[in-house]
Formats: structure tokens, sequence, C-alpha cells
């Protein structure tokens, strides 16, 4: 313990110093971060070198803790993980240095970080099993495509929550401390180490990043602490030496990761461009209620703690579901609270609404799709057969009236007329006493030749927004009707239907000659 101890003080001390010359050193090469009056709203012009000064506490406080004797490289699988682990650490720093001074686009920036984390996901960390509530998978094809996606996943993570001062490296802290005490309890020498180097650079470098900040962790620094922080949990809580353990890793970053995921709903839903920043974080949620910097910082950080000390209380207890739990519990409490997510999850119920409303409706779209089919290939010779489907269809929606008409234009004469009423006493008494005065209705005028018109139109009282969907399906079959159906549609000279027919209730088939 006082060998962890002596390199947590080391660890501190180093990146306090470098993260003090690094605030010199950008200001003098101009590596700055300027503010734009829209998402960036700090006062001034701030340094960027921060998290290049991490990334060199962590690589030379883990030279020196190897050098000391505070771990070492025997135990299964180490000799492989802390160089590819440091590597991939160096890699993506690189890659944020160059983002902070050129600005990568989006796409570039993932392929880069792809390529980072390649020789960490194939050389550093050989995984065959992955475990989850109880649920195991045993499949060496399986390990690497799902350690590619997490890592990757927790990179971009803390990069996106960076957004307020000491915010990224908060909970970075949170994380990494929570897994030194994982690693601890499972005996991973090297992981503890790492964990407490991490830490003390961690805090050095907040010394100087609390708000408000003087130096900010750049992408150099965001990159690879979530790199680390996603690397280091699944090693620090995995069960055995080639196994992944997903509920411990995903409850701690549950945080970020919820931040994350909301945001791409959001911007989705929204029809927004998802690489397309915005000022709706849960950083910028809480701010908007009126906390300081340093109080949304406080309150980020409590959630983390309690996700973190619900980690440690499954870990002790040997029960994985009291950090689902305890995660489950804190994020409930933010949308039910409407802290952060309500309008997310609201937006989201909304979209899945309206995508199975549309499924359900899949069966009757396509009777209605096979009716039409029907309709234009032999309405002329089944017309009055048509005119029963449309009045079923029409009484089905609560319609009050439908009519048909077709029309000589040239000499205004009325060729023929079709006509229904709902067979209610009320509706009756509406149509007998005058112009219905409908809810909703819907028209259909189609010219036949130069000439010739004809025009269907229905009527209805309940607006029914079920019902109101199928209004389109309603307009196509009226309009293969009016473009079929016979200009002179009457009845025979002996009062029966020239094609015989059984009308449905309260409907009236007549014609006349104006």
């Amino acid at each position: 313990m006082e060998m962890l101890g002596l390199m947590f003080a080391l660890a501190v001390g180093q990146s306090w110093l470098l993260t003090l010359y690094a605030r010199h050193f950008a200001r003098r090469v101009q590596f700055l971060d300027w503010p734009d009056k829209t998402r960036k709203l700090h006062p001034a012009a701030t340094p960027l070198l921060g998290g290049a000064a991490v990334c060199l506490t962590l690589l030379a406080g883990c030279y020196e803790s190897l050098a000391m004797g505070g771990f070492s490289l025997h135990r299964d699988g180490a000799l492989h993980f802390v160089p590819a682990l440091l590597l991939t650490t160096t890699l993506l720093c690189m890659i944020g240095l160059w983002d902070d001074r050129f600005v990568l686009s989006a796409r570039i920036k993932l392929i880069g970080q792809i390529l980072a984390i390649l020789p960490f996901a194939v050389w550093g960390r050989t995984t065959t099993s992955v475990e989850l509530l109880g649920w195991q998978v045993d499949s060496i094809w399986l390990g690497l495509p799902l350690t590619m996606l997490w890592l990757v996943s927790c990179t971009n993570f803390v990069n996106l929550i960076d957004g307020l001062d000491g915010l990224a490296g908060t909970v970075s802290l949170i994380v990494v401390a929570t897994v030194g005490v994982l690693a601890y309890l499972n005996q991973l020498s090297d992981v503890l180490a790492i964990c407490v180097v991490l830490c003390g650079a961690i805090i050095g470098f907040l010394g100087h990043n609390w708000p408000p900040a003087r130096i900010f962790l750049g992408d150099s620094g965001s990159l690879p602490l979530g790199f680390l922080v996603g690397a280091l949990a699944i090693e620090g809580s995995a069960k055995k030496a080639a196994g992944i353990t997903l509920v411990a890793p995903l409850v701690l970053l549950s945080i970020p990761m919820f931040d994350t995921v909301m945001a791409i709903l959001r911007r989705k839903l929204n029809g927004r461009n998802i690489g397309q920043g915005d000022r709706e974080h849960i950083h910028h949620c809480l701010r908007d209620r009126g906390l300081t910097p340093q109080q949304t910082l406080l309150a980020i950080g409590g959630l983390c703690f309690a996700t973190a000390a619900s980690v440690l209380a499954a870990a002790v207890l040997g029960h994985d579901a009291i950090a689902v739990v305890g995660c489950s519990g804190v994020l409930v409490a933010l949308i039910s609270a409407q802290v952060f997510g309500f309008r997310e999850t609201a937006l989201l119920g909304r979209h899945v609404t309206a995508v199975w409303t549309q499924l359900a409706a899949v069966p009757r779209a396509l009777r209605a799709r096979f009716l039409l089919a029907r309709f234009e290939t032999s309405v002329e010779a089944r017309w009055q057969e048509f005119w029963e489907q449309l009045v079923r269809r029409v009484e089905r929606m609560e319609g009050e009236s439908l009519e048909f008409l077709s029309r000589d234009l040239q000499t205004n004469e009325r060729l023929s007329y079709l006509s229904w009423s709902a067979d209610k006493p009320e509706a009756k008494q509406r149509l007998t006493a005058g112009p219905v005065s409908a809810n909703w209705e819907l028209t259909c005028t189609v010219p036949r030749g130069v000439r010739h018109q004809t025009r269907l139109a229905v009527r209805g009282r309940v607006a029914v927004h079920a019902q109101a969907k199928h209004l389109s399906e309603l307009l196509e079959l009226f309009t293969a009707f009016c473009a079929g159906v016979p200009l002179n549609a009457t009845l025979s000279t002996n009062g029966t239907p020239s094609i015989p027919m059984h009308p449905p209730r309260g409907s009236e088939i007549r014609g006349d000659a104006a």
C-alpha cells in the first residue's frame, strides 16, 4: 500500500507540473480553443494541451511504477495488456492533438480511433467469452468485434460529455477509482497500479481544469481517457482472464452512455445529423435549471458516484442485479423528474407508436391495394359491385353520405347520379333538412375526355384520427371508380339494376337526365 501511495503522489505532482507547463507552452504556440459565442461560450481563448499532460504523466508513471516494483507483468496476459494499452493511449492522444489543431471530420476521426484501438483489441485483450447477468456466450469470433465496439463507444462517450470545465476528468476519475477497487478485489496488480497512476494524473490536471478552467482537456485527453476507462473497466471487472463481464462496465459508464444515447436519439428523431452538436446535453440541461458550473459538476459527479457505489456493492455481495437496479433507479429518476432525457424518451415513444400504427395498418392497406387493382382493371363491367365496396368502406369510416355524379361539361347535362346515406334516423333528418354540415369531407373529380367529368364526394361527422389515415386509400379508390365507371350508369327501364346486386342498407341508386 505504501508503494501505491508513493505512485499516486508522484503522479499528482508530475501531472500538476506538466499541466502548468502545458498552459504556458500552449499560449506560446497559440494552441488555443477560441470561443465562438454559439457552443463555445468560455470568456477567452483557453489552452488545449491538458490531455497531452495527462497522457505523459500516465506513461511516465507506469514506467516509474514498473521500475520501482509497483507491479509486474507476470500475470497471465499482462505482458500484452500493459504495452498495448499504453500504445493505443499514445495513438489516440496524437489523433486528438491533430484534431484540436486542424479539426478532423467526424468520419476521419472515427477511422483514426478504430485504427488506434485495433492493436489493443487484437494483441492486448484476448476475449473468448461474454457474460451478462448470468448469461454467458463462448465464442472466439465474438470477442474482437465486441471489444472494438465497446472501446470505440467509450472513447466517444467521454469525448461527447467534455463540454463543461472538469466534467470529463471528474467522470473518468470516479470510474477509474472504482475500477481500481475492483482490480484490488480481483488481485490484478497491474490494473490496480495503472488505475492509481491515472487517478493521480487526473487529479493533478483537475487542479488547473476545475471551474473556471485555465486549460482544457481537448480531444488529446478526452479520446484516450474514454478508451482507458473502457479498457480498464472490462479488464478490472473480468471474472476470468479471457472473458468480458458487461454489467460492471455498462453501469460504471451509464451516465455518459445515457447522455450519448439521448443525443443520438434527439438528433436523429428531429431530422438532424448525428454529428451535429447542440446544447442539450445533461450538463446544459442542469445549467439551464440555474445551477452554477461547480454545482452542475458536483451533481453529475454525484450521479456517477451513485452508479459506482452500486457496482461496488454488487461486487462485494456477488449479485450483478444490485448494480443494474441501482443504475436503473438513477436513470429513471432523471427521466421522471424531467431533469434529462424526458423529451427524448417522449419523442421516441411517439415514433414507436407511429411505427406500430403503421404496422397494424398493413393488412388493411394490402386489402385496399388489392381492391384498387381490381378497380383499375374491371370497374366498367362491375361498377355496381365496386359501388357496394365503396359504400361499405365509407360506412366503416363513420361516413354519412356518398354521392357520385357524371356530367357533360358542354351541355351541363347530368348523365348519372348515385347516392348513399347512413341508415340512421338522426342522419336522415339532417340530410333531408338541408346540406350536410360535416366534420370531414373528401371530394374526387376526374375528367373523362374533353367534355365529360365524374365526381365522387363523401361526408362524415366523426373525425377519428385512426380513420383519417385511410382517407388517402379512399381517394385512390374514388379516382379509380370515377375513371372507369360508365358515364350513363343508371337503372334499367323496369326499375331493377342492369347488373344484379344487393345494395347495402340505406343505399340508393338512381339515374336521371337533367
